[in-house]
């Protein structure tokens, strides 16, 4: 991953759907491959159309804290048990058996997470993937220029 992706960007752009509200107030970036965050994002919103309520809203949201990034989807259905927490991630795992899809889509959520250096998790109906986050060097009087070779001190 190596390209500078803005999460709320993708956040309002999943919102396109009619049962889709999205909540990304401010600029979440990470440093990432964007066609596999947005695929992941897909996923998680494929799975809460799905498994969620017929008719029920859907929350996507972007936000960013202590360094992480989040990239949360949450539906109105009861959620996931927590004994089955842990296991939907896994390859060919599904929730309910008569549903449709190959159990792929949640493994594929997790290695795209931690192929970006975070992780992925499910509390009730609330899936979320946590990045690490880019900071605004602005806001942390990062460096304009670089070191003087000389010494060693640089300038701002």
């Amino acid at each position: 991953p190596t390209e500078t992706v803005r999460l709320d960007e993708l956040v309002r752009a999943a919102a396109a759907a009619p049962q889709v509200d999205a909540d990304a107030p401010q600029p979440v970036a990470v440093l990432g491959d964007r066609a596999a965050l947005e695929r992941a994002l897909a996923n998680l919103v494929q799975n809460a159309e799905r498994y969620g309520p017929p008719g029920g809203r859907i929350e996507v949201a972007a936000e960013q804290a202590n360094g992480r990034a989040r990239l949360t989807v949450a539906d109105e259905g009861r959620g996931l048990a927590a004994e089955d927490a842990e296991r939907a991630f896994g390859r060919f795992w599904r929730g309910r058996h008569d549903a449709s899809g190959s159990g792929l889509g949640l493994a594929i959520v997790r290695a795209t997470a931690e192929r970006h250096g975070g992780h992925a998790y499910v509390v009730g109906s609330t899936f979320t993937i946590e990045l690490p986050a880019l900071r605004d060097l602005s806001e942390v009087g990062g460096r304009t220029q670089a070191p003087h070779p000389d010494d060693g001190r640089g300038s701002t």
